[in-house]
């Protein structure tokens, strides 16, 4: 640092770091001050000359170059008389005696060890701050104010920033009692503070944070009436905090973060009147916020994070109106949180994480118009994200992880336009990412992970030109993996496995440049890799397990460095990597020939193809307008492999012309019967029920696109369909016949009965103009239909998920299903919350091993999710399909679960 430089703001620097109304710092009676760029008065004591001069030569030489002006002349008369020297840093008071020191962030290396302090009896600053001193404070520092007294107006001794090791010498506190500045901060002290601090009772500003004090902090602190600033964080102090803090009413800021200090917090801290700064987190404290402190007016941050606080809070923050930064995390406070607390007008910041808050969000948040941080993550807190907390249009930090919120992104997200970390994750939220996601162009880091978003990832993602974080995990999203992620130039992790994403990797990845992190495991993501992938060198991770990729994997150390574990399960990889299969060898030199043997094949199978699609397709037609034709002059009969006047006749007198005696169950579109037929084989015939108001030429359309989906479908656990009988006497179904009998047979008791499923076979009046008939079976058929009579695959869905809790009750779950639907609104009752899922589970089957009841608990959660009552926040078919076949890791004994979590999840 320039000498000239130094010499015109270490005093002043001191003014700006300090209020100016703690104290004066320099009076007039004392010494003569420094004009700008005046240099200090000459010294005129022999002793303060040697003494400092004998200082600077133990520094180093790049220190002695700055204090040159620290020199005698030939003169021998230079001693004696100050005004023939002018040095640098040096202070004198009207007499001509060094009255202060100040070498402020001069980078002055050495150490105290040859500064006489004896011979600088009249010094009333000492400012060392901000060098590279080292060692041990001298101990002539500490007898010198007892043994000669001539310290004693010193008010100013800083030596913080240093790399000064000793204990604090307890002089300082007996002798020193005209100190109103003291700071020793980052540095290496250690030791106790003693009790004699008391006796520095007109100190203003006590700086000691940052080194390795221990041991309590002693009661006689509370002596020090005039202290504004008490700051003794990152220490290594135990012990409580004294109850005498309460004195100290000028008190304005106090810090004891991050030390070891226990018990409960003093209610005399609500005495301090004129604090505004008050910090004691990352300690061992425990029990409630003082109530008191709810009198502290002017307080504008509190940081209290990290400690074992409990209990009500609600009294001690709501009537703190001023409040600016709130820092409450780490804690176990369980309050509601829609109770606790008030409106805080001039909010900037505040963090709740990590509690154990629950309730929903309350909607006052968003009147907070300059919040620019609202952190709530890891917590309780359920119910939807309001859209009222677009109001706070500032934010630019907003975490509302983990979490059981509900329900959509709200579109009022769109306010956030200087947002720049968004986490949602490990929620429950339902839906699309919406389109106002991709219109926060300033974002860095966005987490969705963890809920049970479904659709398409945005393309307007690409936007996002400064995103570095991306996480779309362990949700339900479907489709390809859109190119524009490849232009997000500054994205460095991705992580889109746990979904149901298809298609081919964009080639587009490989050209981001600070790309590190590539997670795309549990999709259906299909192809090869693409070998541009190679010149991906900024990749250091990547899981690509449980996909349909095949072939090589790129060159690059990624890929060719993987565990097997972010390999497998793909459809045909091949590389040099343990558990992978060689890739096969490729003949350069016979490439075109090779081509032309697969090539020339591939051209004769396809004409081959065409050729037979187009005789089975005149063949159809063929047969179809023959059909046509017979049932246009009366023949309503057909059925298929057999005679069909002769079968007909069969079932009629096996069932003795459908007697009641022979019907095995009635559901809503039909009666089924059991058939024994001449040869002995057992059939079962459904036999519909005809509306009179639907006339015969739509019946046969009717019936006709029936059997079309029933001939169609070919699953093994689909009951086989033999044949059918459009007739206008009788119109009915001829299946397989099934031993095992019903699924409410099965469950309910030991017959071996069988019934047909009533999703099979229903009329659709495709002629009427005012559906009024209900087409389903009752109870399993989705509520929507009683209403829309709007059949679509969300209702296949809904069935689904009855038939899958029946199974897990052993009964149909009609009842279960009112229950949960009538207590799982956003106010969700206490009763729910409290049932558990064992208790509705078939009690006649004994408990699950942990992986068993893992599936179980999947079956569960997704048959719930089935069954809800609004169609578009149920899953699809595939979606249910991928989760299923998913084999999961158990996290939670089933005796654990409620019913509320399985609800909201």
């Amino acid at each position: 640092m320039d000498k000239h430089l130094c010499s015109q703001f270490f005093f002043l620097g001191l003014l700006l770091i300090l209020p100016t109304t703690l104290f004066p710092i320099v009076s007039a009676s004392h010494f003569t001050t420094l004009k700008p760029n005046e240099s200090a008065k000459e010294i005129s004591h022999e002793n303060e000359v040697v003494a400092l001069l004998k200082w600077k030569a133990s520094l180093d030489n790049k220190s002695q170059s700055l204090l040159s002006s620290w020199a005698t002349t030939t003169n021998t008369n230079a001693i004696s008389n100050p005004s023939s020297n002018n040095w640098f840093g040096i202070g004198c008071n009207k007499a001509g005696r060094v009255a202060y020191l100040n070498l402020t962030s001069c980078d002055i290396r050495g150490t105290l060890h040859d500064l006489n302090f004896s011979s600088l009896n009249h010094l009333v600053s000492l400012n060392l701050y901000n060098n590279s001193l080292h060692g041990t404070i001298p101990s002539n520092i500490d007898y010198v104010p007892q043994q000669i007294g001539l310290m004693r107006e010193l008010v100013t001794l800083d030596l913080g920033f240093n790399s000064i090791t000793r204990m604090i010498p307890r002089t300082i506190f007996g002798n020193l009692s005209d100190l109103h500045f003291l700071a020793f901060p980052k540095n290496e002290i250690w030791g106790h503070i003693p009790s004699s601090i008391g006796n520095l009772s007109k100190l203003r500003v006590l700086y000691l944070y940052s080194n390795r004090l221990s041991g309590p902090i002693p009661e006689e602190i509370g002596m020090l009436r005039f202290i504004r600033d008490f700051e003794l964080h990152e220490n290594h102090l135990t012990g409580h905090i004294p109850t005498s803090i309460g004195n100290l009413s000028n008190l304005s800021i106090l810090y004891l973060r991050v030390n070891n200090l226990s018990g409960r917090i003093p209610e005399g801290i609500g005495m301090l009147n004129s604090l505004y700064d008050l910090d004691l987190g990352v300690n061992n404290l425990e029990g409630d916020i003082p109530s008191s402190i709810g009198n502290l007016e002017q307080l504008t941050y509190l940081a209290l994070y990290e400690n074992n606080l409990t209990g009500n809070i609600s009294i001690s923050l709501k009537n703190c109106t001023n409040l600016y930064r709130i820092d409450l995390r780490g804690n176990k406070f369980s309050e509601n949180i829609s109770e606790t607390f008030g409106i805080y007008p001039n909010l900037d910041y505040i963090d709740l994480s990590d509690n154990r808050f629950h309730g929903e969000l309350d909607a006052t948040w968003g009147l907070c118009r300059g919040l620019t941080g609202f952190k709530i993550s890891n917590n309780y807190i359920s119910g939807n994200i309001l859209d009222e907390l677009g109001g706070a249009s500032q934010l630019q930090v907003l975490d509302l992880s983990s979490n059981q919120l509900m329900g959509i992104i709200p579109r009022t997200f769109d306010n956030f336009t200087e947002l720049l970390e968004l986490r949602l994750n490990d929620n429950r939220l339902l839906g699309d990412i919406p389109l106002i996601i991709g219109k926060l162009s300033k974002l860095l880091r966005l987490n969705l992970g963890r809920n049970n978003l479904s659709g398409l990832i945005l393309t307007q993602i690409g936007d996002y030109k400064e995103l570095v974080d991306l996480n779309l995990s362990q949700n339900a999203l479907d489709g390809n993996i859109p190119f524009q992620i490849g232009q997000i130039n500054s994205l460095e992790t991705l992580d889109l496995s746990y979904n149901i994403l298809v298609g081919e990797l964009p080639q587009q990845l490989r050209e981001l440049k600070s790309f590190r992190v590539m997670k795309i495991s549990h999709n259906e993501i299909s192809g090869s890799i693409p070998s541009s992938f190679s010149q991906c060198l900024s990749l250091i991770l990547v899981n690509i397990s449980y996909n349909q990729l095949e072939g090589p994997l790129p060159s690059s150390s990624a890929f060719q460095k993987a565990p097997f574990d972010a390999l497998r399960n793909n459809k045909g990889l091949c590389g040099d990597v343990a558990g992978l299969k060689a890739c096969p060898q490729v003949n350069r030199s016979n490439k075109k020939g090779d081509t032309r043997l697969i090539i020339l094949p591939m051209l004769g199978a396809i004409i081959f193809l065409i050729i037979a699609l187009l005789l089975i397709s005149l063949a159809y037609r063929r047969s179809s307008r023959n059909e046509l034709r017979n049932h246009q002059s009366g023949d309503l009969f057909a059925v298929w492999s057999f005679d069909g006047k002769m079968v007909y006749e069969e079932i009629i007198k096996a069932t003795e012309d459908f007697n009641p005696n022979h019907c095995n169950g009635v559901g809503g579109n039909g009666s089924v019967f059991k058939a024994k037929m001449p040869n002995g084989q057992l059939v079962a015939v459904k036999k519909l029920h005809t509306p009179e108001t639907i006339g015969l030429s739509n019946l046969i359309e009717g019936f006709r696109n029936e059997i079309r989906v029933l001939t169609e479908i070919r699953h093994r656990n689909i009951v086989k369909l033999y044949g059918f009988c459009s007739h206008s006497l009788h119109s009915f179904l001829v299946y397989e016949f099934l031993e095992g009998g019903s699924l409410l047979d099965m469950l309910s008791n030991d017959e071996r009965l069988w019934s047909s499923s009533g999703s099979q076979a229903k009329f659709l009046k495709l002629y009427s103009s005012n559906w009024t008939a209900f087409a389903g079976t009752y109870g399993y058929a989705a509520p929507e239909l009683a209403y829309s009579m709007e059949a679509n695959e969300k209702c296949d869905v809904h069935s689904f998920g009855v038939l899958a809790l029946e199974v897990l009750m052993g009964k149909h779950p009609s009842d279960f299903i009112s229950y949960i639907l009538s207590t799982s609104s956003s106010s969700m009752s206490k009763t729910l919350d409290h049932k558990m899922l064992k208790d509705v589970l078939d009690k006649r089957i004994s408990s699950p091993s942990l992986e068993v009841a893992e599936q179980v608990l999947l079956v569960a959660k997704l048959a719930i999710s089935c069954v809800h009552p609004t169609p578009q926040f149920r899953p699809t078919m595939q979606q249910v399909s991928v989760r299923l076949s998913r084999k999961r890791v158990a996290s939670k004994r089933l005796s654990f679960v409620t019913i509320s979590e399985l609800v909201a999840s």
